[in-house]
């Protein structure tokens, strides 16, 4: 049920997995980063930090107003559409080179080179990072139960650095356990954060992200749920931020992960909202954490004609557009969002992963592992950007975390 309590701020008054559990900072996420690439401290400074509610409500950073009325109607109809460019003037952020058209705003992927329609993918390279979306779909016990299946998501897992599950449906609290030890079968050092159950029924679903952490690094206190307190969406996004771990650069690429599930029955309400919200979420990101890229995954149930104050509000391009997500190939559901002008660590690869074509299997097989296939982005393991930015002054003006 919706109330008429207005959203004191949309990134603000979070629920931080590790705070809400009591949980100190994680002093061993920052240990190991410097460990793994010779004393980066930039972004590991903020990832340690919980994000405590009592100081959290107190937040007050600049944002629409997220009452009844505005969701009822049309959202943000009245906010004027991010200016790229005047962001990134704002920010100190240099807009990518070559990457994206100023007009069309589109990649530029050399097909010659990489078919991604294909269905094909890049290898993980020490260069590059995988990042991927994955809907399993209803992923509880019955699945857990079937080697084959749980052997092949394994594999999946497998292919990425880092990816973003949605639609876990079990009350048993250990079934990514059991999947994380088929992912690490192999001798992998996968590992993974989860959110809460969430959902407006007794149907809950679960996010999480799956990672290899001797390629990333991130902590349950890198990780929270938005606070939703007027009921916007069926299943607030888990936000995480991680950190790539690399011998090769001396400024590894810092990112911020956005895992949503739209309902489907009121998937455009959803995404459209989502216009605004991501918009406060890259604010906070740049005043909490001096983070510039934050990327929307997920499994949205709308394809990217269907985004529009998504795109023009949140200021986020779609890096899948012409090419079905669903099994049975009919429908472009999941998605990778950035913002082109701050995330030049984008490659200008990205695309669908077919499970049928992967494993050499029927649709009807393809479907015991989910009605969706993975997608996936490849980004630069380097940060591509200035140095981390100072938040403005009207940002940094507000409660600082790093002080507790």
């Amino acid at each position: 049920m919706r109330n008429n309590a207005s959203l004191p701020a949309i990134l603000a008054v979070v629920t931080s997995l590790a705070a809400y559990a009591g949980c100190e900072p994680d002093k061993g996420l920052q240990t190991q980063i410097d460990s793994a690439t010779g004393g980066f401290h930039t972004a590991v400074q903020d990832f340690g930090r919980p994000t405590d509610p009592r100081i959290a409500q107190s937040w007050q950073p600049n944002q629409p107003n997220y009452n009844q009325q505005g969701y009822t109607q049309q959202p943000y109809s009245q906010q004027q559409p991010v200016d790229p460019a005047t962001y990134s003037q704002q920010y100190g952020q240099p807009t990518p080179q070559g990457r994206f058209t100023n007009a069309a705003r589109s990649p530029q992927v050399d097909s010659a080179q990489f078919n991604a329609g294909a269905g094909a993918m890049p290898p993980r390279r020490p260069e590059t990072i995988l990042v991927g979306s994955f809907n399993i779909q209803t992923f509880g016990t019955s699945k857990v139960k079937d080697p084959w299946v749980m052997e092949r998501l394994a594999e999946v897992i497998r292919m990425f650095d880092v990816v973003g599950i949605q639609e876990i449906r079990s009350i048993d609290q250990t079934i990514l356990d059991v999947l994380i030890g088929y992912v690490n079968s192999s001798g992998g050092r996968y590992t993974y954060v989860i959110g809460p159950r969430l959902g407006r029924t007794v149907s809950k679903e679960q996010y999480a992200y799956i990672y290899d952490s001797d390629r990333i690094a991130s902590s349950p206190n890198a990780t929270y749920t938005l606070n939703d307190d007027i009921d916007a969406l069926h299943r607030e996004p888990l936000i995480g931020r991680f950190v790539a771990k690399s011998n090769l650069t001396n400024r590894p690429w810092t990112f911020t992960l956005v895992n949503l599930h739209t309902d489907p029955d009121e998937a455009i309400q959803e995404v459209n909202s989502m216009g605004g919200i991501m918009r406060e979420i890259r604010n906070y990101e740049f005043a909490a954490a001096r983070e510039d890229d934050c990327l929307l995954l997920g499994d949205l149930n709308a394809a990217p004609a269907k985004m529009a104050a998504l795109q023009s509000v949140g200021g986020v391009y779609p890096l899948i557009s012409n090419q079905p997500t669903n099994v049975r190939e009919s429908e472009l559901y999941d998605n990778i969002l950035i913002e082109p002008t701050l995330t030049n660590e984008y490659t200008g690869r990205s695309g669908v992963l077919i499970l049928r074509n992967l494993f050499g299997i029927t649709m009807n097989d393809a479907l015991k592992l989910s009605d969706h296939n993975p997608i996936w982005a490849e980004f630069s393991i380097e940060e591509r950007g200035s140095e981390a930015p100072r938040p403005n002054q009207q940002m940094a003006t507000q409660p600082n975390f790093s002080q507790r």
